[in-house]
């Protein structure tokens, strides 16, 4: 179903639909009608390539900031599950699913402050092999999880899930110690959803993790393979050294890193880092878009 703005505020403010909706704005059904539609008003004057003015774009910033500030709060509660599940969790979901793992994937159940909102972080182990050891550089191949498979190749998890995203760790480089990275690939479910479908999670999070067990266990026997959700990536580390003389290996992980793809999932965000306030009005790219809403201007350049 495709629909424009207009259509959706519509949709948004309805009877039928404004009792699902109302929870996450602040505000009087009328007055968020008149806010959206005042934002309306100025899309459709760029949509049909009329010139707006300054003015426009500060009426489009403060009517989000205003509208969506509830939307904005459940946005952070969502993206901000940092808060251990408690080992003496007593509901029917948690003991099968945290007792999911295999060698390489270790799993951690987190939950949002309001206990909301659960995160399945998924913890790989990246296998170093081909290392390249120098006095002030080092090189390696590791073993790198694909998240974008997670949703794309899993469809009933991406069916249930809000989002996936990532993060790459590395263990400080010191010589002798061998470099240790882990790929942390998380994936968010609303408490609801875990309550009503922890079986099917469970069967489908055992998949997966037996899918990139097989893969790793495949491509570290044969470093030329290549599977569906574990690939190779190369390292870089070089010795760096402080203003006050000390020393400090700098280590390059970026081609761990699973950029955002044309083909590839909205659920998958990649790595959104820290959530911010006025998210909505005053980013230039949504972690669930591949490309940027707009071009940052330089008038001086």
């Amino acid at each position: 179903m495709h629909l424009n703005s207009g259509e959706l505020t519509r949709l948004i403010t309805s009877d039928p639909y404004w009792k699902l909706f109302q929870p996450y704005f602040k505000g009087k059904r009328e007055i968020i009608r008149t806010k959206l539609d005042e934002v309306g008003i100025v899309r459709n004057s760029l949509a049909h390539f009329r010139p707006i003015k300054y003015d426009d774009i500060e009426l489009i910033k403060q009517n989000i900031k205003h509208a969506f500030i509830g939307i904005e709060e459940s946005l952070i509660e969502m993206t901000n599950t940092y808060a251990v599940v408690p080992t003496n969790t007593e509901e029917e979901w948690y003991k099968p699913l945290i007792t999911l793992g295999t060698d390489l994937c270790g799993v951690q159940l987190y939950q949002s402050r309001r206990e909301e909102w659960i995160r399945f972080e998924i913890c790989y182990s990246c296998t170093v092999f081909d290392q390249y050891d120098g006095e002030r550089f080092f090189s390696c191949k590791t073993l790198n999880l694909l998240s974008p498979s997670v949703v794309k190749q899993f469809q009933k998890l991406a069916s249930l899930c809000t989002y996936v995203s990532e993060s790459v760790r590395h263990v400080a480089v010191e010589k002798d110690v061998p470099l240790n990275v882990r790929k942390d690939v998380s994936i968010i479910f609303s408490r609801a959803i875990v309550k009503e479908h922890h079986e099917l999670l469970r069967a489908e999070l055992s998949g997966l993790l037996l899918k990139i067990q097989q893969e790793s266990e495949l491509m570290q026997k044969d470093h030329l393979a290549r599977g569906l959700f574990v690939d190779t990536a190369q390292i870089f580390g070089e010795l760096k050294e402080t203003s006050k003389g000390g020393r400090y290996w700098s280590v390059n992980t970026a081609s761990l890193n699973c950029a955002f793809g044309e083909n590839d999932p909205p659920e998958y965000w990649g790595d959104i880092g820290v959530y911010h306030y006025d998210f909505i009005g005053g980013t230039s790219r949504f972690p669930w878009m591949p490309s940027e809403i707009s071009s940052p201007e330089h008038p001086f350049l």
